[in-house]
């Protein structure tokens, strides 16, 4: 009997969040400049998705709203707001891709804010949320990038030797010999 409502509940879930991801792609698309007048032209939507999230709290298409907003306010430059929401799609998803890519959206809204600290912490957590390896070498060059950023030249040049090592003949092992070079 669980397994029948539980799977009723992911369905209807996912049903309602797609619904509600179709509309909100469509505004967005017409959206002309990204601020925080794009965020008030698509309250209607953010409603409609946050009513979701709270319907299926528990649920995948909630994780996945709560990233869909961390996006929205990313693009908004509202860095506060997306790493909220991408916190709470990584507390509440139990799916690691998304798990993943909301850990890789904090650490990007904290380099926008120039926490180059946490958006260190956050990119090494994608990294080992990274089980396939999918994102790896370009996680790796960013992680790099962003101990650049401390000025902790150090640090950037193991990364950058780290994807020399485990991903030659990439395009990302091509900039981090440049990248190195340029250390020197």
């Amino acid at each position: 009997v669980y397994d029948y409502y539980s799977k009723k509940n992911t369905e209807e879930s996912f049903a309602e969040y797609f619904k509600v991801k179709k509309t909100l792609m469509e505004k967005v698309d017409n959206v002309k400049g990204w601020d925080a007048n794009a965020i008030k032209e698509l309250t209607t939507e953010i409603e409609v998705v946050k009513r979701v999230i709270q319907k299926y709290s528990r649920s995948q298409a909630a994780a996945l709203g709560w990233f869909e907003l961390g996006e929205l306010y990313f693009r908004a430059k509202e860095f506060d707001q997306a790493i909220s929401h991408y916190r709470q799609s990584i507390d509440h998803g139990s799916n690691e891709l998304i798990k993943l890519q909301a850990t890789m959206g904090v650490a990007y809204a904290s380099e926008a804010k120039r926490d180059y600290a946490e958006a260190v912490e956050m990119m090494k957590k994608a990294i080992e949320l990274d089980k396939n390896k999918y994102f790896k070498a370009d996680n790796l060059l960013t992680l790099a990038l962003f101990y650049e950023k401390m000025e902790n030249n150090e640090e950037a040049k193991k990364t950058y030797r780290e994807i020399l090592r485990d991903f030659p003949k990439t395009p990302e092992a091509t900039k981090s010999e440049r990248f190195i070079k340029q250390l020197q």
